[in-house]
């Protein structure tokens, strides 16, 4: 009899250890490590200095993220900040540092970043993004300054509208956290 007792009590104890971890919510606040290692450190220097300049030369005091993502508060929200695992909602501009040029929504497409919400994982677009945007509180805006490493990269984008190694500039407005 004492041997079923050890055996129930054993066995329940093993069935909600295994529940609490299944039960568990997981909330990374980074990207995965083998993507950040994976972009040119030679390449993301130069790009943070040139950030670094462009911020100078424009008297914008931005906020240094780990890896060299800046940001800049506009609106301060008071919600949550998202986890990488999050769908987010929000709206957006993506400029060219360089030039100015701003590359999406489409230019001439007659839509307004102001009026375009957008859902995605937070998992899925650009490495600058899934940096910055686990800092940013719900009902923020901010203005995102991306190293090409963590944008576009080598390769470019946006159909031939982000150039190759192109730094960027994100006007971001977050909406909502699921």
């Amino acid at each position: 009899m004492k041997k079923l007792f050890v055996i129930v009590c054993c066995s329940a104890f093993l069935f909600l250890e295994g529940c609490k971890d299944d039960d568990e919510i997981k909330c990374t606040k980074e990207p995965p490590a083998d993507k950040m290692e994976a972009v040119n450190q030679t390449r993301l220097t130069a790009d943070s200095l040139a950030i670094v300049d462009y911020l100078a030369a424009n008297s914008i005091t931005g906020t240094q993220i780990k890896d060299n993502v800046r940001y800049l508060i506009t609106q301060l929200g008071t919600g949550e900040t998202p986890c990488i695992e999050s769908i987010v909602t929000a709206k957006y501009q993506g400029r060219l540092m360089k030039t100015g040029s701003i590359f999406d929504p489409t230019p001439g497409s007659g839509v307004v970043w102001e009026d375009r919400e957008v859902n995605f994982k937070l998992s899925s677009p650009i490495l600058g993004w899934q940096i910055a945007l686990p800092v940013i509180p719900v009902g923020s805006k901010a203005t995102l300054y991306i190293p090409s490493g963590y944008g576009y990269g080598v390769n470019g984008g946006g159909n031939g509208s982000i150039p190759s190694n192109a730094n960027l500039i994100f006007e971001i407005e977050l909406i909502a956290v699921n």
